[in-house]
C-alpha cells in the first residue's frame, strides 16, 4: 500500500541519510556506516562522515541540569539521553529495557501492523545516530505500566562533541570541511555553551512537537518526509532560539550567528534546514515580549510558527526545487546527492525565490568568508 511505503520511507528518515552522504562528499572523509539494528532495513550501504573526537572538557553536567529542567516542566515525559561512541551498545540495551516490550513510536502515524517494523527501524536509526554522535530526538510510548511516566523522548546528544569548545560547536552547526571552515572569522563562533543548550532545546522540541501537534501522518507523497523535516526543523529552531533569548534577555551574537549559518544552508546542501523565515520571525519579537513568557507559551510559539509558516506540499516541491536550481547557480551541484536531484526531477522552480536564495546565499558566503568580498 502506498500509505505503508511512505511510512517505511519516513522511518528510514531518507534526508538524514542525503545530509550525511552529501558531508561525506565535502570532506572527502567516509567510512561504512555500521547497519546494526537497521542493516535488515536499510539497504544499500550507506557512508557518514568521521568526527573528530573532542579534547576539550565533557560539559556532560550542563547536559543533565538542562534535561532536568525539562523533566520538571513535563512530568508526563521522560527524558533519556544517550551518547554513543563506546557505550552505544550498552545504551541500546538500557534503552530496550527503558521501552519494555511493546513499545510505540510516536514520531509516525502507523497502523497496529506495523509496529513492530516501525520500532525495528526507530531502535536502527537511534543506533546510527549512535554510532555517528549525531543529534536526534524520537518519542515512544514505553510498554512498562509500572514505571510510569509512559511517554519517554530519547536524545543522541554526546555533550563532549557539541559543548567541546567555541570551534568544536560552530563547525558541528554549519558543517564544513577543514579547508573551507578555516576562513570563518571568529567573531562568527557559537559560544560552546550557548550551543549545547540549543541543541538539547532544539531536539526536545522534536519530541514535544510529536506530543502536542501530532505525529507525522502517512502519505505515499514521494516527497513527504522532506516536506515534514523542513517544518519541524522551523519549528524546532524558533523554539530554541525563543528559549535562548527569554533567558539572555537580549538578542546575542549566538542568535545573529545560528541566523547566518542556516542562511548558508543551500552552500552546505541542506535545504532543509533553511529555517530562515522562522528564525526572522522569532528575531523580529520585542524581547520583552519573549522574556514575559513561560516555557509552555515558547512552544505553544513555536508551534504557531511552524504552522503559519507551512508553504503545504506544492509550496515545499516549489521550495525545494527552487533550492536544488539555486545550488547549482552557487557552483555546488555537483557536490549534490544524486538521489535528490533525481527525485525533484520535472518540478519547476520558482525563478524569484532562486533569486532570493542565491542572494541570500552568497551575502552570508561574504559574512562567514566564504567567498570574495
Amino acid at each position: 500500500m502506498a500509505g505503508d511505503h511512505a511510512t517505511l520511507s519516513a522511518m528510514y528518515d531518507q534526508r538524514y541519510v542525503q545530509r550525511e552522504k552529501n558531508r561525506a562528499v565535502r570532506t572527502g572523509r567516509a567510512l561504512r556506516w555500521l547497519m546494526g539494528l537497521a542493516a535488515a532495513l536499510l539497504a544499500p550501504p550507506l557512508f557518514a562522515a568521521e568526527r573528530e573526537p573532542a579534547v576539550q572538557a565533557c560539559p556532560a553536567e550542563q547536559l543533565e541540569q538542562r534535561l532536568g529542567s525539562y523533566a520538571a516542566l513535563y512530568p508526563d515525559m521522560r527524558f533519556v539521553n544517550l551518547t554513543g561512541g563506546d557505550a552505544t551498545w550498552a545504551d541500546l540495551t538500557r534503552l530496550r529495557t527503558l521501552l519494555g516490550p511493546e513499545p510505540v513510536n510516536l514520531d509516525y502515524e502507523h497502523p497496529e501492523d506495523l509496529r513492530e517494523t516501525l520500532m525495528r527501524a526507530s531502535l536502527g536509526r537511534i543506533h546510527l545516530m549512535l554510532t555517528h554522535q549525531v543529534p536526534s530526538a524520537a518519542l515512544f510510548q514505553a510498554d512498562r505500566p509500572r514505571d510510569p511516566p509512559d511517554l519517554v523522548c530519547v536524545l543522541t546528544i554526546d555533550p563532549c562533541q557539541a559543548g567541546a569548545d567555541d570551534l568544536a560547536a560552530t563547525r558541528q552547526l554549519l558543517n564544513l570541511p577543514d579547508g573551507e571552515f578555516g576562513n570563518v572569522p571568529e567573531a562568527a563562533y557559537l559560544r560552546k555553551e550557548d550551543f549545547l543548550e540549543f541543541v538539547v532545546d532544539h531536539e526536545v522540541y522534536h519530541c514535544l512537537k510529536a506530543h502536542t501537534v501530532g505525529p507525522q501522518p502517512m502519505s505515499g507523497k514521494p516527497l513527504w518526509a522532506g516536506y515534514h523535516h523542513h517544518l519541524d526543523e522551523k519549528g524546532a529552531d524558533a523554539y530554541a532560539l525563543a528559549r535562548h533569548i527569554k533567558e539572555r534577555g537580549r538578542i546575542t551574537a549566538f542568535a545573529e550567528n545560528v541566523q547566518r549559518i542556516r542562511n548558508l544552508a543551500l552552500y552546505t546542501l541542506d535545504p532543509d534546514h533553511f529555517t530562515c523565515d522562522a528564525i526572522e520571525r522569532v528575531l523580529a519579537l520585542p524581547v520583552d515580549e519573549l522574556a514575559a513568557r513561560n516555557e509552555h507559551e515558547l512552544l505553544e510559539l513555536a508551534n504557531d510558527l511552524r504552522a503559519e509558516l507551512d508553504p503545504g506540499y506544492p509550496g515545499y516541491l516549489a521550495y525545494i526545487a527552487s533550492a536544488i536550481e539555486a545550488i547549482d547557480r552557487l557552483g555546488l551541484g555537483d557536490q549534490l546527492d544524486p538521489a535528490l536531484r533525481a527525485r525533484v526531477q520535472g518540478l519547476s522552480a520558482d525563478e524569484a525565490m532562486v533569486q532570493r536564495l542565491v542572494q541570500r546565499t552568497e551575502r552570508c558566503m561574504q559574512m562567514m568568508q566564504l567567498a570574495p568580498e
